[in-house]
């Protein structure tokens, strides 16, 4: 019995101790909101646009040959590097070797038909000087040369496009590069004009890229600007607009902007993604971009605002807004260079309330 009469009291004891043990705790301190902050300071360069754009070969170009006929042979694969002049394809050139002689074979014929009415017109001449003929026979010999002069002029033209006709049957490189396509295979029958190979030369390289109606009278030629590459992270390159068209392309509905690379190298391929930084001037005169997460929206207003972190406590402070760039946004009014914008945790402050410093 006096074990079951303890064992309460025990208990009792044991709570209140413990009781008393919280009562002994020091009392939760207010809690005051942690935000991220940046100081406000003027862009060093300007404001940062980004497009996209690709990459293409400054020269390339659908190689044909002049003249049609049947394919004798391929001379290159696709990837294959060639040389300027380097003979590509060859056709068939059967028919104009034969044209070819045949013309020289009618000309050496009227060369030697012509070399004899000119000696006929030089002894009718001397007759005719000798009262030997009459002035009929001497027009008659003259009128002769004439006619087998003009034969042998024709033939020597005609001999002239048979050998050019010929030379078109092989297909040569206009330019140094690599074979980026082969359209036709040996032994297929082609027309003069039809696309045969592609050639590109990835040394000179550009990126094609469109540019907004808003931003377009700000890109001018010559001007520079960075370029990367999604498939070479970490890498920069440099290089300038070359090229601003002056109409709207109207499946985009931006301008086409051509902008040359600098010293490409052998990465970048033509095809590849291109993102391209421009660096425009400011709107306004003081140069501040602060992130989009700092500006907020007054619902009732419409007025646009920011926090900023003013000893320790939350002050509201109304701006005005530029062009939204690649950091952020541009403030064109409302803001003093060395104040600190409140960055993060925007949505839960209110005016007057403390908040202390993320770092801190």
């Amino acid at each position: 019995m006096k074990r079951y009469l303890i064992m309460p009291a025990i208990s009792a004891c044991l709570l209140f101790v413990f009781s008393g043990c919280k009562k002994e705790e020091a009392p939760a301190g207010e809690f005051i909101r942690p935000v991220k902050v940046l100081k406000v300071e003027a862009a060093p360069e300007g404001l940062k646009r980004v497009f996209s754009g690709a990459a293409r070969a400054v020269q390339e170009a659908s190689l044909a040959f002049r003249v049609g006929g049947k394919v004798e042979e391929i001379l290159v694969e696709v990837g294959d590097e060639v040389e300027k002049e380097q003979v590509l394809a060859r056709l068939d050139g059967y028919d104009y070797e034969l044209d070819v002689k045949n013309i020289q074979s009618n000309l050496a014929s009227a060369r030697a038909a012509f070399k004899n009415s000119q000696n006929s017109y030089q002894r009718a001449k001397a007759l005719y000087e000798n009262d030997n003929i009459s002035k009929d026979d001497l027009d008659g010999a003259e009128a002769q040369r004439n006619s087998d002069r003009a034969q042998v002029e024709a033939l020597e033209a005609q001999l002239k496009q048979a050998n050019n006709q010929l030379a078109y049957t092989e297909l040569k490189a206009p330019f140094p590069g690599f074979i980026s396509n082969k359209a036709v295979e040996e032994f297929e029958t082609v027309t003069g004009g039809q696309p045969v190979l592609s050639l590109i030369d990835p040394r000179s390289l550009k990126v094609q890229l469109g540019v907004p109606e808003g931003l377009i009278a700000q890109v001018k030629e010559r001007q520079a600007v960075k370029v990367t590459f999604e498939s070479l992270p970490g890498e920069e390159f440099y290089g300038e607009v070359s090229e601003v068209e002056v109409a709207l392309d109207s499946s985009t509905g931006t301008y086409p902007v051509t902008v040359i690379l600098h010293e490409p190298g052998s990465k970048i391929r033509p095809g590849m993604s291109a993102e391209v930084t421009f660096t425009f001037g400011f709107k306004g005169e003081k140069g501040f971009v602060i992130p989009t997460s700092a500006i907020l929206d007054d619902i009732q207003t419409g007025q646009r605002y920011v926090w900023i972190y003013a000893e320790g406590r939350a002050e509201k402070r109304k701006v005005a807004t530029g062009d939204l760039v690649a950091d952020g946004v541009e403030v064109i009014s409302g803001l003093e260079e060395g104040e600190l914008v409140v960055t993060a945790g925007v949505t839960r402050i209110e005016e007057g309330q403390e908040i202390r410093l993320l770092e801190e």
